[in-house]
Formats: structure tokens, sequence, C-alpha cells
């Protein structure tokens, strides 16, 4: 799973199309491969996200499966003085959980914030070579 950061930093880097030049046929064509490779880089990326979305997701279960565990645990091994001094499990899984699903819910966010950016650049791309399409077409006449 990469860190969103680091998806920030490849997609920014992705976005900037300062660098296509269009004044001549050879230009404009090197320009549309450029296109096709970010193009094929991002929906490379847009597929490690979603996978990265379930694998946030899956872990988050898997804590939340193992909190469930370990209160059972204890439960099941406690004496009511016990429990006293240490407190309701019960109310301590109810924190875990919440604080958990609050993590959970902000990384698939983010994930998911990453993954509309990048729909948006592959869109734009899309837009960007038809629009390089035309002009060879121009060039021709």
């Amino acid at each position: 799973m990469m860190d969103p950061e680091e998806y920030h930093r490849i997609l920014s880097g992705l976005a900037d199309f300062q660098d296509l030049d269009t004044s001549t046929i050879a230009s404009t064509r090197s320009s549309l491969v450029e296109l096709k490779d970010r193009r094929d880089q991002l929906l490379e990326i847009k597929k490690e996200l979603k996978k990265d979305i379930r694998g946030v997701e899956r872990y988050y279960l898997d804590r939340m499966a193992e909190i469930r565990s370990d209160v059972e645990e204890l439960r099941a091994g406690s004496s009511g003085l016990r429990r006293i001094i240490a407190g309701n499990p019960a109310a301590a899984q109810a924190r875990a959980m919440k604080q958990l699903k609050r993590n959970r819910e902000s990384l698939v966010r983010t994930y998911r914030d990453l993954l509309e950016y990048t729909e948006e650049l592959i869109e734009y791309i899309d837009d960007l070579m038809i629009e390089l399409y035309e002009e060879i077409k121009s060039f021709f006449g």
C-alpha cells in the first residue's frame, strides 16, 4: 500500500502540462505520445488506489475483529472485582471501535479524494488528446 503523500507527489508531476508543445506536427505528435503515456500511468494509479482502498478497509475490519475478540476474552476470564478495577470492557470496546472507524473513514476519504483527482486528470488528458488530434488535422487542412 502506497502512502497518500506519495500518490499526491506522483499525481502532481503527472498533472504538469506546461511541457506540451504544439508548434509543429512532430511536436504535437510527440505531445500526444506523452499524454498517452501519462494516461496509462494514471489508469494504473487508479487501479492501485482502488486496491489500496480495499486494503485499508480490510485492515480496519481485521483490527475491529481483534478488538471484539480481545474484549470477549476479557469478559470470559474476568471476575466481577477485576471488571470493577479494570473498567467496563464494553465501554473500552466502544471507544476503541469508534476511534478505529474515525481513522478508517479519514484514510479512506483521503484515498477516495486521490481517486477522484486521478479520474479528473484522465478525463482532462482525454480532452487534451482530442484537441491535439484536431490540431494535427488542421495542419493538413
